[in-house]
């Protein structure tokens, strides 16, 4: 699997060589480090960040061009944008979940058996129609 990524990473993001080699790099950390230690003050940042990483992505690319003159601010801004727009989106959610979860479920009414001379179900619920689009009686009326 490096040896892909090694092979396709060269030339994908246009710099020359310096943002590829980070990338194959953290690659190589991710492939053969079964873990990797932090510091604790650290890792309830790396936390957040990594479950708001989808909303940073999705949410970076309307901040930053708007920013774009002062790249730590855009990328604070970034960053910032996308861990608002997760917590948001993870307690709406998260309400609906509960909401929906502790609404009482109804009982099915109860079926009815059909009267002596009374059309099928299936026919009642088709608007009388059988199935040549004729009325419940089945004759043409004339």
């Amino acid at each position: 699997m490096l040896t892909r990524f090694e092979i396709a990473a060269p030339g994908f993001f246009g710099d020359p060589h310096r943002r590829e080699w980070l990338v194959v790099g953290g690659m190589c950390l991710l492939l053969w480090l079964p873990s990797i230690r932090c510091p604790t003050v650290l890792a309830p940042i790396i936390g957040v960040l990594a479950s708001a990483s989808l909303y940073i992505y999705l949410t970076g690319y309307q901040v930053y061009p708007h920013l774009e003159r002062h790249p730590w601010v855009a990328l604070v801004a970034a960053l910032g944008v996308g861990i608002l727009y997760w917590t948001v989106t993870d307690h709406v959610s998260s309400r609906f979940r509960r909401r929906t979860r502790s609404r009482p479920r109804t009982a099915p009414a109860p079926r009815r058996t059909p009267a002596a001379g009374a059309p099928p179900a299936a026919a009642a619920h088709r608007g009388g129609a059988d199935r040549g689009g004729r009325g419940a009686g089945g004759g043409e009326t004339r």
